[in-house]
C-alpha cells in the first residue's frame, strides 16, 4: 500500500511539472508579434473605414451620399471578409471607438476650417505586375481654408499632379488596390501632390486626402 501511495504521489508531481511548465519563450514571442500584427492590420482598415465615413457626411448631394454609403458598406464587407475571427471582434471594437469620436474628426475637416479641392481628373494606369490591372482612382483635397490661393494653384497644377500620380501608383501592384488598403496609399498620395506644387513655387500645402473612388480591374485579354 505504501508503495502504491509513493508511485501516486510521484505521478502527480509530474503532472503538476507539466502543468506549470512556461511555453517556450520563441513561442510566446510569435504570439506577440502576431498580435501586433493583427492589431496593425484592424488599424489601418479602421482608419480606412473612419475616412469613408466621412466622406459621405460631406457628401454635396443626396446621390452622391447615396453613392458613397454603397462604397463604403461594399469596402466594410470587404474589410470583414479578409479579417479572422479574433481580428474582426477587434475591427468591431475599434470600429465602435472611432465611430464615437467621429465628432471630433468633423471638427478637424469643418468647412469652416478646411476648404476642399474636388476637381482633380480621374487617375488611371495600370499596375506594375503581371499580369498588369487597369486602376482607377479619385480624389479629394484638404487644405487649410485660409490659404485662399492654394485652390487656384492647384487648377492650375492640375494635370501635372495628375501625370505624378498616375507614375506613383504604376509602381505598385494589383493587390495595393483591394478596397480597404487605400490608407496605405494615402500619405504616399498626398506628399506626392505636395511635391508637385511645390515644384510650381506654390507655398501651400494639402493637409489630407479623400479618396472617393478605388478600383481596380483585369485587362481583358
Amino acid at each position: 500500500m505504501k508503495k502504491k501511495k509513493v508511485y501516486t504521489l510521484l505521478l502527480f508531481s509530474l503532472s503538476l511539472m507539466f502543468v506549470s511548465c512556461p511555453r517556450p519563450a520563441e513561442e510566446v514571442a510569435i504570439d506577440f508579434a502576431g498580435r501586433q500584427a493583427s492589431q496593425e492590420r484592424v488599424r489601418v482598415y479602421a482608419e480606412a473605414q473612419m475616412v469613408r465615413e466621412e466622406l459621405v457626411r460631406l457628401a454635396p448631394t443626396k446621390e452622391e451620399r447615396k453613392a458613397r454609403e454603397t462604397f463604403a458598406s461594399n469596402a466594410e464587407k470587404q474589410i470583414l471578409s479578409v479579417l479572422t475571427k479574433e481580428e474582426r471582434t477587434m475591427y468591431h471594437n475599434e470600429m465602435l471607438r472611432r465611430r464615437l469620436e467621429l465628432d471630433n474628426l468633423s471638427n478637424l475637416v469643418s468647412p469652416t476650417n478646411t476648404a476642399f479641392y474636388q476637381d482633380l481628373p480621374i487617375i488611371r494606369g495600370v499596375t506594375i505586375d503581371l499580369p498588369s490591372h487597369f486602376f482607377t482612382v479619385e480624389l479629394i483635397l484638404a487644405y487649410n481654408a485660409n490659404d485662399r490661393r492654394l485652390g487656384t494653384e492647384i487648377s492650375a497644377a492640375k494635370l501635372s499632379i495628375v501625370d505624378q500620380l498616375r507614375n506613383l501608383l504604376m509602381q505598385y501592384p494589383a493587390s495595393a488596390f483591394m478596397q480597404g488598403r487605400e490608407e496605405l496609399l494615402r500619405e504616399p498620395i498626398r506628399q506626392n501632390i505636395n511635391a508637385t506644387l511645390a515644384r510650381t513655387g506654390s507655398q501651400g500645402s494639402i493637409t489630407h486626402i479623400f479618396i472617393t473612388r478605388f478600383e481596380i480591374n483585369e485587362i481583358p485579354e
